[in-house]
């Protein structure tokens, strides 16, 4: 039997996966969550096979969970689902550890598929975003940018894009809101963006939100 954890903030998207994998004679949701912090928890204390993880989960989102997870020492694997079509936060879940990048549009039959594949020792990752590790390269050099950033100034970047304030930054990451205004200058400077306006420019260019995000 292949036990999950379902993380994901959103209830309807939640309940939706939950409800397609208890279809399945093979897959047992043993919990489910919306919160970041609390994925982790029940990671360590129910020891499943896979948590299916949103990347824009609250509290720490997708990145930050899958690295402390397995800091943990733990072997449940990780299958990141997303909105989000892009390749450096790929990169990054994938070089934590994270054994999937799916993107959430995935098929009902295809979600059941790739987490038996990823239980035989499979790394799945969507086509786009396969392609786009392969190439590895653009003409705007928006996405090169990016790997200018650190997790933590990319995370930050991520929730100014979707249009958090500071200090919901700051209580969403669990930061000072001092940090979090040190951090957005040293974004700014390295991305070499002017304002707010820019930021969120740039974030719809790079796929990290949409203009309904």
């Amino acid at each position: 039997m292949i036990n999950i954890i379902v993380a994901d903030d959103h209830k309807l998207v939640r309940d939706g996966i939950c409800s397609l994998l208890k279809s399945n004679s093979d897959i047992q949701v043993v919990a489910e969550t919306g919160s970041g912090k609390e994925a982790v928890e029940l990671c360590l204390k129910l020891k499943p096979s896979i948590i299916l993880l949103d990347l824009g989960i609250p509290d720490l989102d997708g990145l930050e969970v899958t690295k402390q997870i397995l800091a943990s020492g733990s072997d449940v694997k990780v299958i990141i689902l997303t909105m989000y079509e892009n390749q450096e936060y790929a990169t990054r879940v994938l070089n934590a550890g994270a054994r999937g990048f799916i993107v959430k549009r995935v098929s009902s039959e295809e979600l059941p598929d790739i987490i038996r594949r990823v239980m035989a020792g499979e790394i799945c990752i969507t086509d786009t975003i396969m392609r786009q590790l392969a190439v590895r390269k653009t003409s705007s050099g928006d996405k090169s940018l990016l790997s200018l950033l650190s997790d933590r100034e990319l995370q930050v970047f991520h929730n100014f894009a979707r249009g958090l304030s500071g200090i919901e930054v700051a209580d969403k990451l669990d930061l000072r809101t001092s940090s979090v205004a040190t951090y957005k200058s040293r974004i700014m400077d390295k991305l070499g963006l002017k304002n707010h306006a820019e930021l969120m420019h740039f974030a719809l260019r790079l796929g990290l939100i949409d203009k309904f995000d």
